[in-house]
């Protein structure tokens, strides 16, 4: 029973209208909770990774779902220079906001560029 490492996109919907559909793989079931979010942040565009220890789980005689879940987590180190290659800022952002950005980077190691967006700026042909 080894240890696995689930990735997928965040699917934003609307909880009052769609369902999350059932899987009858339990542990495929425990990830796909935690993929989905409300629509209303759907602009953040998330990805979302699980470290799942199998032999947790096997220990588990049950889960449930809610305040018992929560239990079960905690939180893995990630190294973030990996896993980032730029942070683009919105192009019509102040500039005092992409300063900000630029320093709280380097203040928690973040050794990647911090650079606004060029989305606004005229096409090259």
């Amino acid at each position: 029973m080894g240890d696995q490492i689930t990735i997928a996109r965040v699917k934003y919907i609307d909880f009052t209208k769609d369902l999350i559909p059932e899987l009858n793989d339990e542990n495929q079931s425990l990830f796909l909770l935690h993929t989905f979010k409300r629509s209303s942040f759907a602009h953040e565009r998330e990805v979302r990774a699980m470290f799942v220890s199998m032999k947790h789980l096997a220990k588990t005689e049950t889960i449930e779902y809610g305040m018992r879940l929560k239990k079960l987590g905690e939180l893995k180190p990630v190294d973030l220079n990996q896993l980032i290659d730029t942070v683009y800022v919105a192009p019509d952002s102040p500039s005092w906001y992409l300063d900000l950005l630029q320093k709280i980077a380097r203040r928690y190691g973040l050794t990647k560029e911090v650079r606004r967006s060029s989305l606004l700026e005229d096409p090259v042909y």
